[in-house]
């Protein structure tokens, strides 16, 4: 067989396979209709004949999606602990409180240090 005779039967073939299966499941119900006829009366009470309709997206609430959505992060410019050298950290606004109060208390332990004091 020549190559040409190969692409001719390969185009035939497909266009054949094309021609002969249905898209959508409403097509098969047309194309065989004793068929359908018993896979419907086969189908659970819960199961919809229609198997071809078209079932729309849930509808979301804006206000909802906005209510959830965290927050942006707090970026800020801070030192390095025992260094003077800048970073770059990012962190919700509790987080940045916890921070702080965390600083302070590193804080108040160097003045409590440098004043010699028994309560570390």
């Amino acid at each position: 067989m020549r190559p040409t005779e190969a692409y001719v039967v390969v185009a035939m073939l497909l266009a054949a396979g094309c021609a002969s299966s249905p898209e959508v499941a409403d097509e098969a119900v047309i194309a065989a209709p004793s068929l359908a006829a018993s896979s419907l009366a086969a189908l659970p009470s819960s199961a919809s004949p229609d198997a071809g309709a078209v079932v729309p997206d849930m509808v979301i609430d804006a206000n909802e999606l906005i209510a959830n959505t965290p927050a942006p992060p707090i970026c800020r410019e801070v030192l390095k602990f025992n260094s003077n050298v800048h970073e770059r950290r990012c962190m919700s606004a509790e987080h940045w409180k916890q921070w702080e109060r965390a600083e302070a208390q590193r804080a108040a332990e160097i003045v409590r240090m440098m004043q010699g004091s028994a309560f570390r």
